[in-house]
């Protein structure tokens, strides 16, 4: 009788290996799911972090380029007012209407 319990002792025992491989399998699958899930969310924190940043930097670049759209504004006017000649405001009166009177000459064909 000793040698028929021996096949049912390595039967058992293979069952239980098989037991505790399929233990330790959803331990390690238990394991990586919990890693993953952490990984995750790290990820979706660093992309959030990321997207903030991303929207800061817009906005100091927006707020520059205003800067500096504003003083370019404000020294192309220095330039332009700087450089207009003054003139007296009859004397430009003045010199309009001598410049519409050539115009209504050249059109009507008359000489002023």
């Amino acid at each position: 009788m000793a040698t028929d319990d021996r096949p049912d002792l390595e039967v058992q025992d293979a069952i239980n290996r098989a037991l505790a491989a399929e233990r330790e399998a959803s331990s390690a699958v238990a394991r990586s799911e919990a890693e993953a899930e952490g990984l995750l969310a790290s990820s979706r924190e660093r992309a959030q972090q990321i997207r903030q940043r991303g929207a800061q930097r817009a906005a100091a670049l927006h707020e520059r380029y205003g800067q500096l759209r504003e003083k370019r504004i404000a020294r192309e006017l220095a330039t332009a007012t700087a450089s207009t000649p003054k003139v007296d405001p009859e004397e430009e009166k003045a010199r309009i209407e001598r410049a519409v009177a050539r115009v209504a000459a050249l059109l009507t064909g008359v000489d002023s």
